[in-house]
């Protein structure tokens, strides 16, 4: 499921709430892992209890079978009815309780921002009514299955009791009904009375709990950008059906950029984001993008990396290193093309996992692309994270001679998106990590918007010296 949600279109991510997915993984996945088999177990055990209690009735008082007939009869019936509301209140709980991780989530995140402008009861009654909706989901769910229980179980099983004891007390003449045997047969059938609808029960409930399963594997089944891309009309030649783009190794041969008559959408029910784009961009120049808030801008990025779909028409083609991108392997694509977005970020790990996340160059290298954006000598000074058996035990204690300061500061720890370096200093990492792979072709979203001057200068001299020759 994990690689099906990472391999999905951004069209997925764009219609699909955080919280739901987010309610995958953890509740979803819990319930499969923790619930289901041990609900399962004890389904299992009433089922063979159940069946035990009706052989063993059948062999000594055969009579009393069409009792512990109707009593079935009369759990299914109830199941059949009850089981289905329970269900729907089921996925109506799931269902509210995904806009409280998406809500929860987010309001952890932008906390700085929502108390910055006072809204913090804002957030918080937002927060309160989306939890009475999944409290009033869920209390319902447990009053129907209560209420069935108390309501019409009860009584049932008291008649099925009282009814069986009369059985045996009327059936007290004949001969094969001794004490021992009545007793048997009204204590075996006695407790059917119970486990037959502590047993329907169950399988509501594992019934319910199946739903889980069925969103499980709704997402682990989720079709990935190719089959997408493939499906929305790629033209002819696209990676399903030129398996010889994949053998062309060399690309890209250079650093151009060519446009003809490219219209893009990024879902195929929403207007035309791009309609009838024409350019050129020769190998080795740069070229700067300007325009309104919307124009479009960063959609040609976008583009070029086939995360929004390209329509297909007549001479339209978005050519870079002289291939068109439709053509090209996904994989291939991606890492023959270098970006740096104006959201740089950084993900929880070493220093050295965010710059060469599969380890193919050397360290000499990596300090090479740290020193062209001029943060080698501050990497050179971070300490390697501490690692202490203390804190593995939970004490939180640290001793002196588990951590130490050396020159292989690619170990120093970066947190969550980068929190402890300020946002010029990741936006330099982001850009060494580009640098690093030497793509023909950059492209750049404002990639210096939320930085100060002397960022600023740091990049452009980067990208001066690091890109010189190349193209």
């Amino acid at each position: 499921m994990l690689y099906a949600v990472l391999a999905s279109p951004m069209s997925f991510f764009d219609t699909t709430p955080v919280g739901r997915i987010l309610t995958r993984f953890q509740q979803d996945m819990s319930t499969l892992d923790v619930m289901l088999p041990r609900l399962f177990e004890f389904w299992s055990f009433l089922t063979g209890a159940c069946i035990t209690a009706v052989i063993l009735a059948g062999v000594l008082v055969p009579p009393v079978l069409p009792l512990a007939a109707l009593l079935i009869f009369a759990g299914a019936i109830i199941y059949k009815y009850v089981g289905v509301v329970i269900l729907d209140l089921r996925k109506l709980s799931m269902i509210c309780a995904s806009p409280l991780s998406a809500s929860l989530s987010g309001f952890i995140a932008g906390l700085d921002s929502v108390r910055a402008f006072n809204r913090v009861e804002a957030f918080a009654q937002s927060f309160d009514d989306k939890l009475g909706d999944f409290i009033t989901a869920f209390f319902w769910m447990r009053t129907m299955e209560h209420g069935v229980t108390a309501g019409v179980v009860a009584p049932c099983v008291a008649l099925f009791v009282g009814s069986l004891a009369a059985v045996l007390v009327a059936m007290r003449d004949y001969e094969f009904m001794t004490p021992s045997v009545a007793g048997l047969s009204l204590s075996y059938l006695a407790v059917l009375g119970l486990r037959v609808p502590a047993m329907l029960f169950t399988t509501s409930t594992l019934e319910q709990l199946m739903y889980s399963v069925q969103r499980i594997v709704e997402y682990a089944e989720l079709p990935g950008e190719e089959q997408v891309q493939a499906v929305a009309g790629a033209p002819k030649g696209s990676p399903a059906s030129a398996p010889s783009a994949a053998e062309d190794k060399s690309w890209p041969k250079d650093g151009s950029v060519v446009a003809h008559n490219v219209s893009l959408r990024y879902r195929e029910e929403l207007p035309l984001v791009l309609d009838g784009v024409n350019f050129t961009i020769k190998s080795g120049e740069r070229m700067g993008v300007v325009g309104r808030t919307g124009a479009g801008k960063s959609t040609l990025a976008l583009a070029a990396f086939r995360m929004a779909h390209i329509v297909e028409q007549t001479g339209s083609e978005l050519l870079v290193g002289g291939a068109d991108v439709r053509n090209v392997p996904l994989q291939q694509l991606r890492e023959g093309v270098g970006m740096i977005p104006q959201d740089a970020w950084l993900f929880s790990g070493t220093l050295r996992e965010n710059l060469d996340p599969f380890n193919e160059f050397t360290d000499e290298q990596v300090f090479e692309a740290l020193d062209l954006v001029r943060v080698g000598d501050y990497v050179r000074s971070l300490e390697l994270q501490e690692k202490s058996s203390d804190e593995e035990r939970g004490t939180g204690q640290l001793k002196s001679h588990d951590s130490a300061k050396t020159g292989q500061g690619l170990q120093g720890k970066v947190n969550e998106k980068g929190d402890n370096f300020s946002t010029g200093t990741v936006q330099l990492f982001c850009l060494a990590r580009v640098l690093l792979r030497k793509p023909k072709v950059i492209f750049m979203d404002e990639a210096t918007a939320s930085v100060d001057l002397e960022t600023d200068a740091a990049v452009q001299h980067a990208i001066r010296s690091g890109f010189e020759g190349e193209g």
